[in-house]
């Protein structure tokens, strides 16, 4: 036997048997593939074959590597592999599960894939943020695949998080102003004033700290200097960025406007009111409203439930007259008042009828629940029942309760029977109109029944 014109001999790789017509060759290798001549000779001549032996090989990945480019620029991702048969090299970017093979191009153009013979690279232009992150390489033939990972890093220059730029305080208020950055590589930040880096020396009202990304200015205004522009600049290899914030004069908010009386009774107003057209540049805490007897020099200050534009004064007294006015009020102080409204809260008069719903009790008794309605100004005093029954002629009967009691019980009544009830409600002025209510005992129960079950 001959390789590549040279005798090949028995030793550790080569193993001749059957007088050498048999060749073994070990540990094969993708060099051992190629054309073997078998040489037979005697005295009356020599003959030779040719045969050729073929070594598949797994695919392997032999070149990928992370790679770094910046924000807008290009980027070539490479992956070699080797096999044989030659595998085919396919990409995919993890974020999304997009796939690229060769002669593949991204729906917009910018990313686009060349290879020949084990080698892919991956073309990417006008390279975005969204383009980080890792990509996937994978050598396929038919006897078996490879798979490896690599990252491409983007570096960008400084970019600023929140668009508030704004803020408010008043003398000896605290105010923290936030400078949160995105940077690839990670930036210094600084706050400034003109070309002074803050916090000067030997000041105390400024300050400034760092909380993950954000490097915050913490400002204690002691006078109109310290409000104004501050500057946040941010420096990265990439480049330099910077954001401009200003430092305003909170004021205290304007009036509310269009307040008004929107129910009434003798002793409650419900007040409603418009929010100001500016709250100073700092969030409103609360309404108040001032409410008085016209006749009277005393103001009662009624608080509204945080922010509501709606507030109900109580123990109001009966066909009065009464001013109110409403203020605003934010962390700097209470604003202007609305223009004063004037309101008269309703005379007292009788009751209106009670709301009565009822239900079986045990043994021949029946409960009326009442519902208290208007009392019309003043307390109600008493509860006059009066109720017979349905299916004869009897006398009513009547009951009475005291005011502050929400039931009645009717007693020793008839199994089966029908009855009509009339309820009114008593205050000092008068009695409301009868609230009429109806209801039918049911059967006597079955003791026998009863004691079984």
């Amino acid at each position: 036997f001959f390789r590549n014109g040279k005798l090949i001999e028995e030793n550790e790789k080569y193993v001749l048997r059957g007088s050498n017509t048999q060749l073994t060759i070990r540990d094969i290798k993708n060099i051992d593939a190629g054309p073997y001549i078998c040489n037979a000779k005697n005295k009356a001549g020599n003959d030779k074959k040719q045969t050729f032996l073929q070594v598949f090989v797994q695919p392997q990945i032999i070149q990928l590597k992370n790679e770094t480019t910046f924000e807008n620029g290009k980027a070539t991702l490479i992956c070699e592999a080797e096999g044989e048969p030659v595998p085919e090299i396919t990409w995919k970017r993890a974020i999304d599960g997009m796939t690229f093979s060769e002669g593949d191009k991204s729906p917009d153009g910018r990313i686009e894939v060349k290879g020949q013979h084990g080698k892919s690279s991956l073309h990417i232009k006008d390279v975005k943020l969204s383009d980080s992150g890792r990509y996937d390489c994978e050598a396929a033939s038919r006897i078996g695949g490879h798979q490896k990972s690599m990252y491409l890093d983007i570096e960008y220059a400084p970019t600023f998080v929140s668009n508030q730029t704004m803020y408010y305080s008043w003398e000896g208020n605290p105010i923290n102003i936030s400078c949160e950055v995105l940077a690839n590589p990670s930036a210094s930040v600084q706050w400034k004033r003109g070309k002074l880096v803050l916090p000067v020396k030997n000041t105390t009202h400024l300050k400034t700290y760092s909380t993950g990304r954000k490097l915050i200015l913490e400002i204690a205004p002691t006078s109109d200097s310290d409000f104004g522009r501050y500057n946040c600049t941010a420096t990265n290899r990439i480049g330099t960025r910077y954001q401009e914030y200003t430092l305003g004069q909170a004021d205290v908010p304007s009036s509310p406007y269009g307040v008004r009386v929107l129910e009434l009774s003798q002793t409650t107003a419900k007040v409603s009111f418009n929010k100001p057209d500016s709250h100073g540049g700092v969030p409103i805490h609360h309404y108040q409203v001032d409410v008085k007897e016209v006749a009277s020099e005393t103001w009662k200050i009624v608080r509204s439930h945080g922010v509501q534009t709606m507030v109900v004064l109580s123990n109001l007294e009966p066909n009065t007259t009464y001013e109110i006015k409403v203020a605003a009020v934010n962390g700097k102080g209470q604003g202007e008042y609305s223009k004063i409204e004037i309101f008269q809260t309703l005379p007292v008069r009788e009751p209106s009828p009670p709301s009565i719903h009822g239900q079986p009790e045990s043994g021949k008794s029946f409960k009326l629940s009442i519902t208290k309605q208007d009392d019309g100004g003043a307390p109600i005093l008493e509860y006059i029942v009066k109720y017979r029954s349905k299916d004869k002629e009897d006398q009513w009967l009547e009951k009475k309760v005291q005011g502050s009691r929400d039931h009645i019980i009717l007693e020793h009544l008839q199994w089966t029977m029908g009855y009509e009830v009339q309820i009114t409600a008593a205050n000092r002025l008068g009695y409301s109109e009868p609230t009429l209510y109806e209801f039918s005992m049911p059967p006597k129960p079955n003791i026998i029944t009863g004691m079984l079950f």
